[in-house]
């Protein structure tokens, strides 16, 4: 129809109001959507960059404390010490 309309020189049709409002409420909903983006997209990538600082610090940490815990043990069982000998006193 629209080949036609400019074939014999008339003008083209202009969009309903219908079009129109829909073509608005789609353009929103697509803002809509490219906004939630760049939000969700940048929570992931702080919590992606707090994981990877976790995963480069998490050992030394973990050493430390098993370090610890093992003195701990050590001091209070003195009897799995293994360095603890039940012959010290005798010379």
């Amino acid at each position: 129809m629209g080949e036609e309309a400019k074939a014999a020189g008339g003008a083209e049709e202009e969009k309903g109001t219908c079009s129109k409002i829909g073509d608005a409420l789609a353009s929103v909903f697509f803002a809509i959507l490219d906004v939630l983006n760049v939000i969700f997209k940048s929570i992931y990538w702080v919590l992606h960059q707090l994981y990877l600082c976790l995963e480069f610090i998490w050992y030394p940490i973990k050493e430390r404390c098993a370090a610890c815990c093992n003195w701990c043990g050590n001091k209070k069982n003195r009897s799995q010490d293994p360095h603890y000998s039940l012959f010290d006193n005798e010379v």
